[in-house]
């Protein structure tokens, strides 16, 4: 009994470096890539050289840390330029409360819900969600769809 039970760890073992192989072997085979498109993640992450010749001539350079609120605009405004998707997300919590009117902000204030003053744990998160959850329903307004 005790051989099948190192004979079933050696085999595990041998598949589990047969597919670490293969996996680092598509990711060597994925980095070279065919020098059409980068490598790196993110929203410019598959564009092509002409593409990035086109940011370049717009004055388009890779910001150092995250992007100010301006550098994302005239990114933005640059890729429509030049032809570049980029992705639409959903848009967070705050995003969407951007896009409310100031009677709805005044209706859901009235009924308790206050932009917290710190980082909510999960607790603390999911209360803040019923509260807002609730609050909109009462103010009537509807969540929006995700893209």
């Amino acid at each position: 009994m005790k051989s099948s039970k190192v004979r079933a760890l050696v085999a595990a073992g041998a598949l589990g470096a047969i597919a670490l192989t293969g996996l680092f072997a598509a990711n060597a085979a994925g980095a070279l890539g065919n020098g059409t498109q980068s490598q790196r993640s993110g929203p410019l992450a598959g564009i092509t050289a002409e593409q990035k010749s086109c940011l370049a001539n717009q004055g388009i350079t890779r910001p150092q840390g995250r992007p100010t609120a301006e550098q994302r605009q005239a990114i933005i405004a640059a890729a429509t330029n030049c032809d570049i998707t980029l992705p639409v997300g959903r848009g967070g919590l705050a995003q969407r409360a951007a896009q409310l009117t100031q009677e709805q902000r005044d209706c859901l204030t009235s009924n308790g819900v206050a932009k917290p003053d710190h980082r909510l744990n999960a607790e603390e998160r999911a209360a803040f969600m019923t509260q807002l959850k609730a609050a909109a329903a009462t103010c009537g307004i509807q969540r929006t769809p995700a893209n």
